[in-house]
């Protein structure tokens, strides 16, 4: 985007973070803050994990599960299996245990477990 002198293109993606809401994280897979990338995954599992920590004291007997869906942008090289074992990768380097399942999972089979 630099070489290409895409302004425009460089402001939409560092102009504002992406926010965490009702639904968790929702952008696009792509470069800066304002996407999703493997940066903005391990800093956004980071607070997680802090604030699941303050939350349950027992957090690293509990530990956490992670799932993924199909949703892929090869052209960044995201994904929601890479984005959930760098997101597994934060906890474990924390202490905290990780339940990954290891295929693609719909949600409620997440949540329930």
């Amino acid at each position: 985007m630099v070489k290409d002198g895409a302004v425009e293109a460089l402001k939409k993606c560092f102009s504002s973070r992406m926010e965490f809401g009702t639904a968790g994280l929702r952008a696009a897979m792509g470069p800066g803050v304002s996407c999703m990338n493997d940066l903005t995954i391990i800093q956004t599992t980071q607070g997680f994990c802090r604030y699941l920590e303050q939350s349950f004291g027992n957090l690293k007997e509990r530990g956490v599960v992670i799932g993924y869906d199909a949703r892929a942008h090869p052209p960044s090289g995201g994904s929601s299996k890479r984005f959930a074992r760098l997101a597994a990768a934060v906890f474990i380097s924390q202490g905290v245990p990780v339940h990954l399942f290891s295929e693609i999972t719909p949600t409620p089979f997440v949540v329930g477990s």
